[in-house]
């Protein structure tokens, strides 16, 4: 038995409890007993110091690198820097070598998932080869769990191939995630259309590339009756159109990563590739409608976003570097420090982002901390300040905009299937500040 005594306990789940208090884990991992002062003689007790104690986080949008790609994340790294992040359940996504669209390619990844610290969902390609042109065997993928389908940062151009396969997938209940991208509105592009394209002399990606796409994907949502999930809204554009059709009726949710509410096209750094994302860092009066969107309660989840790239792939020209950021490390506090510090959201709404709503529309396991539920949790000390460093990144890969960025909050432990990660041990003198 391990008891987790005085903790600042934050359950977003409905009537989850709320409070100083304590946590007893059975040997099975179940959880025992939450509540005031638990008495649990000859147990471990791990001591709170009132750190935070929520339930782990849900990352809906993330690649590693295996299979094919291993060089730039693989399963086990990958786990590793989710447990650094505090995500104990990640959706990655198909764009792989080969691509995750057939069983043999998803039975190879099941078994490399194994026994992963993490509980790691895999998201079956959309169409073959993730091309858009033929559908992938749904039924298949469906009878073996699969409840997520998505051609990834390739997303489907032909509007009558993506009407047929949401017809298809929606006689099964699936959920199909869409990057809202028009490819030949974006060509060529690297960067925002606007000011800084042209300061740089690269070609930019319009603003009106995202909003064509959501208009196109959600009428064809309420057509067809197909659930749909857009990874990153980044313009006022975009969100107009998501408001639009959310409101007449189509079934259409939307996530967003920090780096579309923290930068800009502002903050590029030059020419430097780690800023280079898809989609693009948008001008800083679309991160401002991003935010207000996210204080208005108008996003359902918090994502990752997380693209790993070998140093030797971003060590090049901006127009050549492939795009993406790794991120699973450091969402949570980016979050924490930019949404709730500032006041924009509540602490609690942000665990609605990152646990509930994500799990709710993903079909991933709840994990409400409450008796008889299975142990997934994590363990946060909100006092603490920490700089995002190359040498303490978990990831294969270190491709990141926030290197040096000084954040609220570390990830102290994780417990999750059944085992206990510590990733940050405190003595007590670390706790005479907080006090």
């Amino acid at each position: 038995m391990i008891l987790f005594r005085n903790f600042d306990i934050r359950d977003p789940w409905p009537g989850g409890f709320q409070g100083l208090g304590d946590v007893l884990v059975h040997p099975t991992g179940v959880i025992a007993e939450t509540g005031r002062e638990i008495q649990a003689q000859g147990a471990r007790v791990i001591e709170g110091n009132k750190r935070l104690l929520v339930p782990g986080f849900c990352d809906t949008n993330a690649n590693f690198g295996e299979p094919g790609l291993e060089y730039r994340e693989t399963v086990i790294t990958g786990s590793e820097a989710a447990l650094a992040g505090g995500f104990t359940t990640v959706f990655i996504y198909p764009n792989t070598r080969p691509v995750i669209d057939s069983l043999q390619v998803f039975e190879y990844l099941k078994d490399k998932i194994g026994n992963s610290p993490i509980r790691i969902e895999i998201v079956a390609a959309l169409s073959k080869n993730c091309e858009g042109q033929l559908i992938s065997p749904v039924k298949s993928f469906t009878d073996v769990g699969v409840k997520v389908f998505s051609d990834g940062y390739q997303p489907v151009q032909d509007a009558q191939f993506m009407k047929r396969a949401s017809q298809y997938l929606s006689m099964y209940d699936a959920l199909a995630v869409c990057l809202p991208q028009d490819k030949s509105l974006a060509a060529n592009g690297v960067l925002n259309e606007g000011f800084q394209s042209i300061r740089l002399g690269l070609p930019g990606i319009p603003a009106i590339s995202e909003s064509v796409m959501i208009h196109r994907d959600a009428e064809i949502a309420r057509e067809t009756g197909i659930r749909i999930h857009f990874n990153n809204i980044t313009t006022r554009a975009g969100i107009d159109a998501f408001i639009f059709h959310r409101d007449r009726g189509a079934n259409v949710t939307a996530g967003i990563a920090p780096f579309y509410f923290i930068l800009s096209d502002e903050n590029l750094d030059w020419y430097n590739p780690n800023f280079k994302l898809n989609p693009p860092l948008r001008s800083p009066e679309d991160v401002l409608a991003v935010a207000d969107f996210l204080k208005s309660g108008g996003f359902d989840a918090i994502c990752s976003s997380h693209t790993p790239q070998s140093e030797i792939e971003k060590t090049t020209d901006f127009l050549s570097a492939p795009v993406g950021a790794i991120s699973l490390e450091t969402t949570f506090p980016l979050a924490y420090t930019y949404l709730v510090k500032p006041g924009l959201i509540s602490l609690t709404r942000l665990l609605e982002l990152l646990v509930v709503s994500p799990r709710l529309r993903f079909g991933a396991e709840p994990n409400p901390l409450k008796k008889g539920s299975r142990a997934d949790f994590v363990v946060i000390d909100p006092f603490e300040t920490h700089s995002v460093l190359k040498e303490t990144i978990r990831s294969k890969s270190r491709n990141t905009p926030f290197l040096n960025f000084k954040l609220a909050s570390s990830v102290d432990m994780v417990f999750t299937r059944n085992q206990l990660h510590l990733l940050y041990e405190k003595t007590s003198s670390d706790y005479a500040a907080h006090t």
